[in-house]
């Protein structure tokens, strides 16, 4: 997934802890602020020492080359380093909080791309030629009043 090596730090299973019989990575060897670190883990134990960090429910690959899940999580994680958030914590707990945190993701960019549209096509039709304006001016426009 980081064919462009942006991942700085990984962690591997002899950076882990060994809690409980399960092996368990722990952030904090990173030595890195945790309000700018996401864990991704299907497995729940991985990350139960910083949970608030760790995108819940993600769900493991299986193989099928049909599966999309990694493309729409590069979405998910590109739209979070591009809102500039203080804390990546309170981005996911807001996702975590759903039963398929990428799936809520994808329905909400597609509402907001709507959105967009529609807004842009408003836009282009009070701007089209022979159309009266309508902008804060309008009721001056021919008038000598201004």
């Amino acid at each position: 997934m980081d064919g462009d090596h942006r991942i700085m730090y990984s962690l591997f299973r002899e950076n882990t802890r060994f809690i409980n019989g399960t092996h368990v990575k722990d952030l904090a060897c990173l030595n890195r602020d945790l309000k700018k670190i996401i864990f991704l883990d299907w497995d729940e134990n991985s990350y139960q020492l910083q949970p608030r960090n760790a995108l819940h429910r993600f769900k493991k690959w299986d193989g099928n080359d049909d599966d999309r899940q990694l493309l729409h999580l590069a979405s998910f994680l590109r739209m979070i380093a591009a809102s500039g958030v203080e804390d990546v914590r309170d981005v996911l707990d807001h996702y975590n909080q759903e039963t398929d945190p990428i799936e809520t993701f994808l329905i909400r960019q597609q509402k907001l791309l709507e959105i967009e549209e529609v807004k842009r096509q408003r836009a282009a039709t009070q701007n089209s030629p022979g159309k009266p304006s309508t902008g804060l001016f309008s009721g001056l426009i021919g008038s000598k009043r201004f």
